[in-house]
Formats: C-alpha cells, sequence, structure tokens
C-alpha cells in the first residue's frame, strides 16, 4: 500500500532536535535576561522584549581574593568564613567582572585561583574583564570561560597548577572532604569547623608566598612585593589588559554590541543582531566602550527551537 509522507514534517523536526543537543551547553539566560512576550514564525524571531540589567557575582567575594592583604596567615578567621559561605552559595551564576583598572588591581595568581575556585565551587559561566582606558573605567576587554582562563594561566605560570595540584591532593585524602556531583568541595560532616575551600585556598597562598627576599631573585619580575606590614612576596604578576589578551589570545572574546544600536532598531532586529552572534554570550557597552551587561542567548535560541517544532 502506498503512503503519502510529509517530508518536511518529519526532517525539520529531527533537525532542530538535533541542533538543541547539539547546542544544549552553550544554548542558557536572554531570557533570564532577554524576556520574551511574543515569537512567532514564519520569520522564526518576531519578539517584544526588553533587556533588564542582569547582576553579576557579587563584588565581595572577588574583592576577597583579590585584595593582597588577604593572605595564607589570615584565611582560617572571619575572612575565610566569609569566603567559605559565599562559596557555598547555590545560586547559579552568570558572570562575574574583573576589574583590571590601571594594571595593579589583580595578581596573575589571584586570578587562577578565583577562576578555579568560583568555576568548580559555583559553576560561574563567564569571566568579564574591564579596564581603565584612557581613563573611562570600566572600559570592555573581553570576556573568557573561566576554566580556559585558569588553564592560559596555568600555560604561562605552570607553578600555580603545581602548587594547586599538590594542594588539592593533600585537601582531598583529608576524611573530612566530600567531593560532590559536580565537582565542589564539601564538609564530609557538619561538625567540621573549617571549610575545604578555604582550606585550599589557604594552603595554595602558603605554596606561593614567601617572606624571604633571597627566594625571589632569581626571577624577580615574577614575585610582587604584598607586604602589609611584614615583608611578604607573592609569586605573581600585576595583570593589565594588553597581558590578560596575550596569554589568552582567542579564548578572549572582544566583541560586543553598542547598546544605542540595541535600543534603535526594532524588537524583531534587536532579537536577529543577538542571535548573529557566534558566541554563547554578548557583550554589551554604554558610551566609551564601557561594559554595561552580558547577555546570554540560550533562552532566545530556545524559544525560536521551541517554535519551530511547534509549528512543524
Amino acid at each position: 500500500m502506498a503512503t503519502s509522507l510529509d517530508i518536511d514534517a518529519i526532517v525539520w523536526p529531527l533537525v532542530i532536535g538535533a541542533a538543541l543537543v547539539i547546542f544544549q551547553r552553550p544554548l542558557r539566560s536572554l531570557l533570564g535576561s532577554l524576556q520574551i512576550t511574543k515569537l512567532t514564525i514564519p520569520d522564526v524571531v518576531s519578539a517584544e522584549f526588553q533587556v533588564p540589567s542582569q547582576e553579576p557575582l557579587d563584588q565581595n567575594i572577588l574583592g576577597r581574593l583579590r585584595d593582597p592583604n588577604t593572605v595564607s596567615a589570615n584565611i582560617s578567621d572571619r575572612v575565610g568564613w566569609d569566603l567559605a559561605k559565599r562559596l557555598e552559595d547555590s545560586t547559579p551564576l552568570n558572570h562575574a567582572i574583573i576589574d583590571l583598572g590601571e594594571g595593579k588591581e589583580w595578581l596573575t595568581s589571584r586570578l587562577y585561583i578565583a577562576a578555579l575556585l568560583l568555576d568548580r565551587m559555583r559553576s560561574l559561566q563567564a569571566l568579564v574583564f574591564v579596564a581603565t582606558d584612557q581613563d573611562v573605567p570600566r572600559h570592555f576587554v573581553g570576556w573568557a570561560e573561566p576554566s580556559k582562563v585558569r588553564w592560559a594561566l596555568a600555560h604561562r605560570y605552570k607553578w600555580l597548577e603545581e602548587a594547586f595540584s599538590s594542594v588539592y591532593e593533600s585537601v582531598v585524602k583529608n576524611s573530612d572532604t566530600d567531593i560532590k556531583s559536580a565537582g565542589e568541595l564539601a564538609p564530609a560532616r557538619d561538625t567540621v569547623a573549617v571549610h575545604p575551600a578555604t582550606t585550599l585556598l589557604r594552603v595554595f597562598l602558603e605554596k606561593i608566598q614567601t617572606t624571604e627576599r633571597d627566594q625571589t631573585t632569581a626571577n624577580e619580575e615574577e614575585w610582587e612585593s604584598i607586604s602589609n606590614g611584614t615583608p611578604l612576596f607573592e609569586h605573581g604578576e600585576w595583570l593589565c589588559a594588553s597581558k590578560l589578551k596575550r596569554f589568552l589570545g582567542d579564548a578572549l572574546t572582544t566583541s560586543c554590541e553598542e547598546l544605542t544600536v540595541l535600543y534603535g532598531k526594532s524588537h524583531p532586529e534587536q532579537a536577529r543582531i543577538i542571535l548573529c552572534h557566534r558566541t554563547p554570550y554578548v557583550a554589551v557597552t554604554r558610551d566609551a566602550g564601557r561594559f554595561d551587561k552580558l547577555i546570554d542567548r540560550q533562552p532566545l535560541l530556545e524559544e525560536v527551537a521551541h517554535n519551530c517544532l511547534r509549528e512543524s
């Protein structure tokens, strides 16, 4: 018996379904960021939405990790407790803003451990880098995935990875430490006084800090004084925008959209501009290139795919 099949009705759902599987990871929050109220076919994208501000990671935790005064000697006190509580927070994180300022705000060692801990403990999706450029603060430099920042730093500064590897091994061997399914460190029992992530940070800093000036002379340019009353040196370098671009290379996404361009277009045109980017996130800048927000394209892509499937 001959059977008449509508090939399009079969093929398109399969194609779109496969695309959803393939791009599941890069697809995730423009409509936690872009709030779609209407999306229709055949134009595929005909949306009325607004782009609200999206809160980045609480800057207090970055301030703790960045501050040279946060040293191994004081991690186990109130600073350590505060950090542990913030690292334990299970609230999903979209991005964190790393302000390099004029190049004396972040040590490479602090960016390394911050990227690693926030990726592992808080599932952070993106690090947005800004800097002061020609007296313009928060000038957009680019964004990158935390894991790529960590490995780029590990490639350039091998002692950072060596220090972390040895410290991580010792922390994991501790019977009071548990590893969750997503890789987060956690206390194995409620009675543990010190969170293992705090211990990891404290011992890591011990590994890369010294009070002995003679130990730094061989590679003096790779050690920075972080003295806060007593002589103390950390194995790292101050990070500026140009140095960041050199060691991150293609892992740093520098493309962006201007806020005036987005708000000057119709709603469908705004959606198409966002969808035309090939990256999971789209940075939006204000006047003079100042960073405004980071938009996640995933929800818009999911909405488009959902409507295609429904119409098919």
